[in-house]
């Protein structure tokens, strides 16, 4: 396999194994413990069989089907609890971050307009796209992210992110206006931009219970609230 991968990318080993993971699960379906995915918008009927060759335009609507391994009845949905392979790809449906990673390993802008830092990267500003929407149609503005780094950098119940931004202060965080955040650092932090490509960045809303999904949730895994901003969305099987 890891031939194949390389040979697909000229040669060079750049993607990663989470990278093909995602690519490969991109606007699927994946079934798991009572829940699917569904592509959101896709609202026509599915389609079957198969076509040949390249020409055409592509129809929209029809289901893809993606077999994973490692699920099982520990499989979450929260963004910043993610567990097995099936974990990281349906979060990465679901959920949209505020930078990602190219094949090539240099960082680009998501969600994220702008991501800047004073002279010496003891704060940071953050501005979110204009024009996203969450699948309930609500706007992904600043609040979100103010939110957002509240949650993933709550102390007194950590995601894995916590570890990568120790010196953000985070009861310092402000909204600046409708869509730009301003991050305080109690230590420069240099790597603040990179990190914010980790696969635990996940943006949510603020009306996003982080109890939901989690590994101790008592809403069940699949609770019809959760709700980002990325190509799909849960959906009850």
């Amino acid at each position: 396999m890891q031939d194949q991968i390389e040979r697909a990318n000229g040669g060079r080993s750049g993607i990663s194994r989470r990278q093909f993971l995602s690519a490969a699960a991109s606007f699927s379906a994946v079934a798991a413990t009572g829940g699917v995915l569904a592509a959101c918008g896709s609202s026509k009927g599915s389609t079957s069989g198969s076509t040949s060759g390249s020409g055409g335009k592509p129809s929209e609507g029809g289901t893809l089907r993606v077999g994973l391994t490692g699920g099982g009845s520990g499989d979450v949905i929260s963004p910043f609890f993610p567990r097995s392979n099936v974990d990281f790809c349906r979060t990465d449906q679901i959920f949209d971050p505020l930078r990602a990673y190219t094949p090539d390993g240099q960082v680009q802008n998501v969600l994220a307009d702008e991501v800047t830092s004073n002279a010496d990267a003891t704060e940071w500003t953050v501005r979110v796209k204009k024009g996203v929407t969450f699948h309930s149609g609500k706007p992904v503005t600043a609040d979100d992210l103010v939110y957002t780094f509240q949650t993933m950098l709550n102390p007194k119940d950590p995601g894995s992110f916590i570890v990568l931004l120790p010196t953000v202060d985070v009861k310092n965080i402000k909204k600046v206006d409708s869509w730009t955040i301003k991050v305080p650092c109690t230590q420069p932090l240099s790597l603040f931009g990179d990190t914010l490509a980790d696969y635990a960045c996940m943006v949510i809303p603020t009306d996003y219970d982080p109890k939901n999904g989690s590994p101790d949730s008592s809403v069940g895994h699949f609770a019809e609230q959760t709700c980002g901003s990325g190509i799909g969305n849960i959906a009850a099987s």
